[in-house]
């Protein structure tokens, strides 16, 4: 079920509201103005996710379709990882960091593509992506690494991709902090964890414990390097 923004005064938080919470929680005249523009709000979480449209199938290989670098090693159709003789520097370039998926690769049009906001929050939310490169940004220079990492090694061995020391990386990640989001939305006393699910694979979901998700340094990443 979709919650429109011409209904907002039926919800606990009318639009006037919603505006001066935007406001305060530091968003710009022109960001409220393009959140507010929105046609919809998020879907209800009981909602299935649609099929996504793939832009890689198991039987092609992802440095091709991408053009990525031809020395990603390959550990099976969905996960290619970085020979780190390869690196040169402190930052790994992206077409030549690890990739780490757990199912088919979806194609995704950014004009397109929303963050849903629901559960325990007072204002459910839908952000574009140009909503979020308009909010404030900040810029990390950090690793990624995958859990996995270095499993082709242990002894006895464990299920999962068999990698080397190739699923991890540094990259400078450009993004909006996630916590004055989450304010905007009003997260409410019960929530525990953000459980974030994208559109590739329903069945895989990651819990956040509330307390990182409102950290200062914890956001949203839509840049890399």
């Amino acid at each position: 079920m979709r919650q429109h923004l011409d209904e907002i005064d039926r919800s606990p938080l009318s639009r006037r509201q919603l505006v001066q919470r935007l406001a305060a929680a530091g968003f710009s005249a022109p960001v409220v103005a393009s959140i507010l523009a929105h046609e919809g709000l998020a879907q209800d979480a009981a909602t299935p996710a649609a099929t996504p449209v793939l832009a890689a199938t198991p039987g092609d290989d992802l440095r091709e379709v991408f053009g990525l670098d031809e020395r990603l090693i390959q550990y099976d159709p969905f996960n290619y990882g970085t020979p780190l003789d390869a690196v040169d520097g402190f930052i790994v370039p992206n077409d030549l960091f690890y990739i780490r998926n757990n199912g088919p690769v979806p194609a995704i049009d950014a004009s397109q593509w929303r963050l849903n906001i629901t559960g325990l929050v007072d204002e459910p939310l839908q952000l574009s992506l140009d909503d979020l490169k308009g909010m404030e940004n900040v810029t990390y220079t950090s690793f990624l690494e995958c859990s996995g990492n270095s499993r082709g090694f242990y002894e006895p061995n464990a299920s999962g991709t068999q990698w080397g020391n190739t699923s991890i990386g540094n990259a400078e990640w450009v993004g909006t902090p996630l916590a004055p989001i989450l304010a905007m939305a009003g997260v409410q006393p019960g929530a525990v964890e953000i459980v974030s699910q994208g559109g590739d694979f329903p069945e895989m979901q990651r819990g956040l414990p509330i307390g990182d998700a409102l950290s200062p340094n914890t956001m949203l990443v839509w840049g890399m390097n």
